[in-house]
């Protein structure tokens, strides 16, 4: 059986960062030696909730729009 498992670049550079803070080439905090691992999704988050504010604010506009031109009808 074949064992297909890959490495990220996340992984490998966590584990760079891990050696070199263990043995005292840094002095880091551990949140930065993770920061591979959660950097990522954190930019992931912030785009999706860019999206959304983007996605409301049409959104809003829009109806704003909508009532405008309701309102120029009943004139």
């Amino acid at each position: 059986m074949s064992n297909n498992t890959k490495i990220g670049l996340g992984t490998v550079l966590v584990g760079i960062f891990a050696a070199a803070k263990v043995f005292g080439f840094t002095n880091w905090s551990w949140i930065w030696v993770f920061s591979p691992l959660w950097i990522p999704f954190l930019a992931i988050a912030l785009i999706g909730l860019g999206i959304i504010f983007i996605a409301g604010t049409i959104s809003v506009c829009r109806s704003y729009q909508r009532a405008k031109r309701v309102q120029g009808y009943g004139r």
